[in-house]
């Protein structure tokens, strides 16, 4: 299997030693950049499988990375940041991003992290139900491929997660632990900004794209219902 290829983004030298050296004892390839306009040109010229960024760097700053690489490419962002303030990670989360670690961290965890959203990055086994039809939606799930009135949609890949699962249980109520466990992993069952972010994100791409936004209902204090 070729190695998966992780870009590490930030202007400290010992942070981006100390996560360059830690992947690369894992088996991954590790590019790295010291600012915002390097990152943008070395995503673009060899595609990384997932971008570790942080958020206050010269030139371009990673909230300007975050929005411009989701101009194009679905690659899985964690934001690695000492900014820890709830506003700062929703912000990002708004802006494309998977996941949030504030610095510091354990080197343990960041690993987790990453490793968490190259599984959710892997396309779904031969197994599941090749498509699911609901109304003017169509998930090819053999595919990834999203329809809506026929026309395909970008999703980003946690986006995708969450619509499928829910597409998957059109009528039942999913909890927001439920929710949270599928698109991001077990550990997360508290992140609840995390969630209402993405709903409202899905929410207002399948309503730009002629789908009736309430398929996705809220369920106060407990969850959403598709359907």
């Amino acid at each position: 299997m070729p190695k998966k290829t992780i870009l590490v983004v930030d202007d400290e030298l010992k942070m981006i030693k100390l996560i360059g050296t830690n992947l690369k004892t894992r088996g991954y390839a590790v590019l790295i950049a010291r600012d915002g306009k390097e990152a943008l040109e070395k995503a673009e010229t060899a595609p990384p499988d997932l971008v570790v960024l942080d958020l206050l760097m010269p030139e371009l700053d990673g909230r300007d990375v975050c929005r411009s690489l989701r101009e194009w490419t679905d690659v899985p962002i964690l934001i690695v940041s000492a900014l820890c303030q709830v506003r700062d990670k929703v912000a990002c989360l708004e802006l494309g991003a998977d996941d949030y670690l504030t610095k510091p961290f354990a080197i343990e965890e960041l690993m987790a992290r990453i490793e968490s959203l190259l599984r959710r990055a892997k396309k779904p086994q031969r197994n599941e139900l090749p498509c699911i039809n609901i109304g003017n939606i169509e998930i090819n799930l053999s595919q990834r491929i999203v329809k809506i009135c026929n026309r395909p949609v970008n999703f980003t890949a946690t986006e995708y997660r969450l619509l499928q699962i829910m597409a998957q249980n059109t009528g039942k109520v999913l909890t927001h632990q439920s929710l949270l466990s599928h698109a991001w992993g077990p550990q997360y069952r508290q992140e609840s900004e995390y969630l209402r972010v993405y709903i409202s994100r899905i929410r207002k791409k399948l309503a730009s794209c002629g789908a009736n936004e309430n398929y996705i209902k809220t369920i106060p204090g407990i969850g959403y219902q598709f359907g």
